[in-house]
């Protein structure tokens, strides 16, 4: 008895597929590709990186002029002549501008370690945005504090927009407002709540903050940024989760 398989039957043709869409869920450049075309992918392969050179710079920025600016005030309150005096408090108006950018650089990495997509909620949560920005706010006025000691008043108003515009470059004018009017009303609205979860939060913030600056100026730092940088990331969640909850 002969056996014989059956002939496979070949077929030419294209067989299409579901796609899906991918979006990252804060706005920079693509830095690397992880997979290529017709790669097998699982929930949580690592599809691609993202670099923000503009806030990484503007942070570099921000920790050089920070430390320039106290090396010049103790110069200026140990003995300096009056040309060194009026040097450091231009260097402490530096780093009052400067904060506007390190506040922008410390929010977008919270919204990056929270796993929060702000072009997704855009579209279906609007109001969040406002929220990353009152945040950005309270960072900026923890970070401006030691200067407001100084007799230096920090420009909030000024700052609101800057801090805006960075983080949400691309938005329109309109949505713009809206974010900066409805953030300083959540910035006032935590920085005037007397129960004690938004006391400890603005204090757990507060030590969070001095202790970045420490770490990206003070060679003697116990703590590296690396290590600081996602309890960020826990703080904003939290507000979030707080708001999401009014």
């Amino acid at each position: 008895v002969i056996v014989s398989r059956p002939v496979p039957l070949e077929i030419q043709g294209e067989v299409e597929a579901t796609q899906i869409k991918v979006a990252s869920k804060l706005i920079g450049r693509i830095d690397s590709l992880a997979v290529k075309k017709g790669d097998e992918v699982v929930p949580g392969t690592l599809l691609f990186t993202l670099a923000s050179p503009e806030l990484e710079a503007k942070y570099s920025q921000a920790s050089a002029v920070r430390q320039a600016a106290g090396a010049q005030k103790d110069k200026a309150y140990n003995g300096a002549q009056k040309e060194d005096i009026q040097a450091a408090f231009n260097s402490w108006q530096t780093a009052l501008a400067a904060a506007d950018y390190l506040s922008c650089y410390i929010t977008f990495r919270a919204i990056q370690t929270a796993e929060r997509s702000p072009q997704a909620e855009r579209a279906d949560n609007f109001d969040m945005l406002s929220v990353y920005q009152a945040y950005a706010l309270l960072v900026y006025a923890f970070l401006t504090m030691p200067l407001a000691q100084e007799d230096i008043a920090p420009n909030l108003q000024a700052a609101q927009i800057t801090i805006a515009k960075t983080l949400f470059a691309g938005l329109s004018d309109g949505e713009l407002i809206e974010i900066v009017e409805a953030g300083v009303s959540k910035f006032q609205l935590i920085g005037d709540a007397t129960a004690e979860h938004w006391s400890e939060f603005r204090e757990n913030l507060d030590k969070l903050t001095v202790a970045f600056v420490i770490a990206g100026t003070d060679e003697d730092s116990p703590h590296d940024k690396a290590e600081i940088l996602p309890l960020f990331g826990q703080l904003l969640s939290q507000l979030c989760e707080a708001f999401d909850n009014i």
